[in-house]
């Protein structure tokens, strides 16, 4: 390995066994059931935006990497279903901070009623 290069905490490598190490040390106060009822579920996407998430980004952070894959799962699957996707956003209103305010600091997805049906001749 690199000296110069440090491994970051978690990656897509790692993800799956930092998982299972958390999940164990909360184990213990962990004790709910947890159920998803689809009906009345919505996705809350955080803090998922270019200046974290994209390796040219000035506040990259490589975590965002590991938990990509299975977020466009999810996005993928709440989107199949017509479920409220909402984003939330990192912003700073100071005109000095690294990154500013540019819009809404929450967002939510519209889905259409009807399916696009192709038409055909």
């Amino acid at each position: 390995m690199n000296e110069d290069k440090t491994e970051p905490y978690v990656s897509q490598h790692n993800i799956g066994i930092k998982t299972k190490e958390w999940l164990a040390a909360i184990g213990s106060v962990n004790t709910h059931r947890m159920r998803l009822l689809v009906p009345k579920s919505a996705l809350i996407v955080i803090d998922m935006q270019r200046f974290f998430a994209d390796p040219a980004g000035k506040g990259y952070l490589s975590c965002t990497a590991a938990i990509s894959p299975n977020l466009r799962r999810l996005l993928r699957a709440f989107r199949r279903t017509r479920r409220p996707v909402i984003y939330t956003r990192h912003a700073h209103p100071s005109p000095t901070a690294r990154y500013r305010d540019h819009g809404p600091v929450v967002a939510r997805e519209h889905h259409r009623r009807h399916s696009r049906r192709r038409h055909h001749s």
